[in-house]
């Protein structure tokens, strides 16, 4: 993991500030969740599905790079 997210989804803090959560995979496979520095990374019930879908791009990127 470089630090730069593969994958970007708008979310937004407790204050109900607009953030993003990151997600990528790292150098070891697994896949990691970025949150905004020291904050909770609130996601909308209308992103849910987006989020799940980029879980998953990323979780088959993972499987990739483990073979």
């Amino acid at each position: 993991m470089n630090g730069v997210p593969h994958w970007v989804l708008p979310c937004t803090d407790a204050m109900g500030r607009p953030k993003t959560l990151g997600i990528t995979v790292t150098r070891q496979g697994a896949v990691a969740l970025i949150a905004p520095a020291g904050e909770a990374a609130i996601v909308g019930p209308d992103q849910v599905e987006s989020f799940c879908g980029l879980l998953i791009q990323a979780r088959t990127m993972s499987l990739r790079g483990s073979r």
